[in-house]
């Protein structure tokens, strides 16, 4: 008999196997490599059995073991290579996971058990059967019981100045970076566009602390001193990109705050010229398989990171996960309930809701917050599909079929009329000018939400079971009675349109879709 479940010479074989049936274990889940080589800090190397990665992005590390004595030796393996691909890789904590598939389980489930509640990567097992000459593999119930180097929330735009190319920046990049080996850089290129400059974004990855001081001597005084960092404990590195930015005289010298590549910034700029391509630059692994010109985008635009995080997409939030993957479940909904946090009614009711998931559900979140009121009245005069800050959640089942929706939205109570459109600007920002200058702001933390009350706007909540077309309107308190959804910011501005000319006057020198324009999701669900 074949020692592996009777089925396979050896646990290679079992391993090839579970490689292209990577849905026993977990449906969605897509094969990145097998025997994928790592590196830990002190130069010892291993290989990951195999490393998938699932329907929502997150990357799994699957350690295939067939014994008692190899269950027990898979607890050592597996914590060395979660920190090795997390140093090496530099992948985000909340998106990494980590399945171990063993055929015994004796030994293995107590100290597997400890090994997840120390961590904060979601962490599982499988028990491997044949049955009747076909494998069979469940999630084995467990008995109850480092913040490592990211990508630098620090991100510079650059620009070709006139009569130059991209690759002689690219050019110029090398060579500098060969001062600085220790050093990671990715160039994000946008595709060209005839008329304009090239433009790409330019990043890197936290520097090893050990390696700080010799960064410090290359950069030399006048860039260490710099104590102006946008993001205050990531200093060193706005240090290193200003140095990286000033090696190349085929950059177009902008000025500091726009040449900071916020991800509101990247995401406009992306809605007109998709990336096209990713140039890994300095201290790169010969073989990397992460961060592909996809991973990076996701990174860059930071669609689906905590708004209080350090690196957050202000006004867009996009991304997917489920209850069944324990701890980057736990992030991403608590990062969208702080995304939309600026609505404390909004909050409650999301928090509710994810609260009655089911975990075999797969859950996707939309959020767009559009901040400035006055200024999307201008913006809807002149693209009827602007639109208020809304947000949408879909659940589906595991067959992909959509089993309950919430969204939220702003409706108008069809009687507010103000007469003094300067009056109102006035009050929200303090002034005109202020009214202008925080639209482009990129350090500007205050909400403008009393606008929006001001104006007779007032959020509301559906709530939708899908399978039975039923559902329920919430309306946050006080609220006007018979206040209806059909009421929106076109219905304001056809209502009040001298006072909507006011505004657009205040605004008539700035283009109007700054961040992109979104179509309402209620329209999306009503089909309007």
């Amino acid at each position: 008999m074949k020692p592996v479940l009777g089925l396979f010479d050896n646990e290679d074989q079992f391993r090839d196997f579970l490689a292209v049936n990577l849905n026993l274990i977990e449906q969605g889940l897509r094969l990145v490599s097998t025997n994928y080589s790592v590196t830990t800090q002190q130069g010892a190397n291993g290989a990951l059995d195999i490393l998938a990665k699932d329907k929502h992005g997150s990357f799994v590390i699957i350690e295939v073991k067939r014994s008692e004595s190899a269950a027990r030796q898979a607890l050592h393996e597996l914590s060395k290579y979660l920190a090795a691909f997390l140093t090496t890789e530099r992948v985000d904590e909340h998106k990494l996971r980590c399945f171990v598939v063993s055929t015994l389980w004796h030994e293995l489930d107590t100290p597997l058990a400890y090994f997840r509640s120390t961590t904060k990567v979601d962490v599982k097992g499988f028990e491997a059967t044949a049955l009747r000459g076909n494998v069979k593999v469940a999630e084995r119930v467990l008995p109850p019981i480092d913040n490592l180097p990211k990508l630098c929330p620090d991100t510079r735009l650059v620009q070709v100045v006139p009569g130059h190319l991209m690759i002689a920046i690219i050019n110029d990049l090398e060579n500098a970076l060969k001062k600085l080996p220790m050093v990671r850089v990715g160039l994000l290129q946008f595709e060209p566009q005839a008329g304009h400059e090239d433009l790409a974004v330019l990043c890197l990855w936290r520097v090893a602390d050990s390696e700080l001081e010799q960064v410090r001597t290359i950069l030399g005084l006048d860039y260490c001193s710099n104590n102006a960092a946008y993001y205050p404990e990531w200093a060193e590195e706005s240090n290193i990109l200003d140095w990286i930015m000033d090696q190349s005289l085929a950059i177009a010298p902008n000025f500091n705050e726009m040449r900071l590549g916020t991800p509101e910034k990247i995401t406009s700029l992306l809605e007109k010229r998709p990336f096209q391509k990713l140039v890994k630059l300095g201290d790169w692994p010969s073989r990397d398989l992460v961060h592909d010109l996809s991973e990076m985008q996701r990174c860059v635009v930071a669609q689906d990171i905590s708004s209080s995080g350090r690196r957050s997409n202000r006004y867009l939030f996009n991304g997917s996960s489920s209850p069944k993957t324990g701890p980057s479940w736990k992030y991403m909904s608590a990062a969208f309930s702080s995304f939309i946090g600026f609505e404390p009614f909004w909050q409650s009711e999301v928090e509710r809701f994810l609260a009655t998931i089911g975990t075999s559900s797969d859950v996707e979140f939309y959020g767009y917050d559009t901040r400035h009121f006055q200024f999307r009245i201008y913006q809807y005069l002149n693209n009827s599909k602007a639109q208020l800050s809304q947000f949408k959640i879909t659940v589906s089942d595991i067959s992909g079929a959509t089993t309950h929706l919430m969204i939220g939205g702003w409706a108008w109570d069809g009687e507010t009329c103000p007469d003094d459109a300067i009056a109102n600007l006035i009050n929200t920002y303090g002034s005109i000018d202020l009214a202008r200058v925080m639209l482009f702001s990129s350090k500007d933390d205050r909400r403008y939400e009393s606008a929006l009350l001001a104006h007779g706007f007032h959020p509301f909540v559906i709530e939708l079971e899908t399978t039975t077309n039923q559902g329920n309107i919430y309306w946050c308190e006080p609220c006007p009675k018979n206040i209806s959804l059909e009421l929106g910011i076109d219905e304001f501005v056809a209502r009040n349109k001298p006072y909507c000319q006011k505004i657009k006057e205040v605004y008539a020198d700035i283009p109007p879709e700054p961040n992109g324009i979104r179509r309402a999701v209620f329209f999306e669900l009503t089909g309007q």
